[in-house]
């Protein structure tokens, strides 16, 4: 976390990896179990979700969803973070059906939303990132590359 900044009012969950260079604007929040890594900026009043990977470099002025992949200039949702899903002990099965459901919320697909949404293994992570995009005030991090089957093979 050498040379990190985490200006006034931020909220910082359990388990956060901060690399260096990371810098927090005031009133950020970041999720329990989010990695953030080196040289990424982060603009003020921005929520991240919990389990969220962003990765080196990005510069993020919307809230980042729960569980989410997130990189570029421009902060994209790429996909799931599967590698914190792992160390979490995810089975790639429900990483899977994760990558689907968000799939599926980017897509605007109501009915594969409900399905999931009562999918006992992963009706609670959909209900999460749910209610976090529900709350959100700042937009969520637009998706780039998200479509149904996109990555899902390669977990």
């Amino acid at each position: 976390m050498a040379g990190s900044h985490v200006a006034h009012d931020c909220s910082i969950g359990d388990n956060v990896i901060l690399v260096n260079e990371v810098a927090l604007a005031g009133h950020v929040t970041v999720g329990h179990n989010t990695i953030i890594s080196g040289l990424v900026g982060v603009a003020q009043r921005i929520n991240i979700g919990q389990c969220a990977f962003i990765a080196a470099g990005t510069l993020v002025n919307r809230d980042v969803l729960p569980f989410s992949l997130v990189l570029g200039t421009g902060a994209r949702t790429k996909g799931v973070s599967v590698e914190g899903l792992k160390r979490l002990g995810w089975s790639s099965e429900r990483i899977r059906k994760l990558l689907y459901g968000m799939n599926l919320l980017f897509l605007g697909d109501d009915h594969g939303i409900s399905t999931l949404l009562h999918d006992d293994e992963i009706k609670d992570e959909m209900n999460i990132i749910v209610s976090f995009m529900k709350k959100s005030e700042n937009g969520i991090c637009p998706a780039e590359g998200l479509g149904v089957g996109l990555r899902v093979n390669k977990i």
